[in-house]
């Protein structure tokens, strides 16, 4: 008996092994359907670059920040004399236009070199473009993965009445027109490349 157990417990195991196999093999080609469209991560990256909400920005305004301090406020004069005084036999005064002088004034700020108060304003900044780059990222995966089901749904269920299909075809190209709108039409640009290919 407890062979027959170990036997039917062995071919119940393989015959598992095998649906679970046939459904990862029906799976994965469903999504080699979508092979020729953008990736998740690829949308996101022209979803933050068309936004310009990179990281690398406020990065590259705590550089500026910092080289700022070192440098200093530059003042350029041009400036003509001019020379007066009153005659001693006369009593007049006498004027006289000297030559035109250049003068350059060359003043650090210190203080500036340890803190920057625009350090304030770049640390403000930094926490908006973050937030704003999460909103972002949250919407266009809420929307190309809402638009990936919808594609698989009108791929797989035959059975869709003519109305309802058309519904979902009409909201893929909405989903589509967003994700165009958040990526400054990165999306259709690279589907018509793939379609073109």
């Amino acid at each position: 008996m407890k062979s027959f157990n170990l036997v039917l417990s062995l071919l119940l195991t393989v015959s598992l092994c095998l649906c679970l196999a046939a459904s990862i093999d029906a799976a994965e080609d469903v999504m080699r359907k979508f092979k020729h469209e953008p990736t998740i991560k690829e949308v996101q990256k022209a979803a933050i670059r068309y936004a310009e909400v990179q990281p690398e920005k406020i990065n590259s305004w705590r550089k500026k920040a910092a080289v700022k301090a070192l440098l200093p406020e530059i003042n350029l004069d041009y400036d003509k004399t001019i020379y007066g005084s009153v005659s001693s036999t006369t009593g007049k005064s006498v004027f006289a236009t000297g030559p035109y002088d250049w003068g350059i004034n060359l003043k650090w700020d210190l203080a500036d070199v340890i803190w920057d108060s625009s350090q304030t304003s770049i640390d403000v900044r930094s926490r908006l473009m973050v937030k704003l780059r999460n909103t972002i990222l949250e919407k266009v995966n809420r929307l190309y993965f809402e638009r990936r089901k919808l594609q698989i749904e009108l791929l797989r269920d035959s059975s869709l009445a003519p109305d309802k299909k058309l519904n979902k075809q009409l909201r893929v190209e909405e989903l589509t027109a967003h994700i165009d709108g958040l990526t400054g039409e990165y999306f259709s640009r690279e589907l018509k490349k793939a379609c073109c290919n």
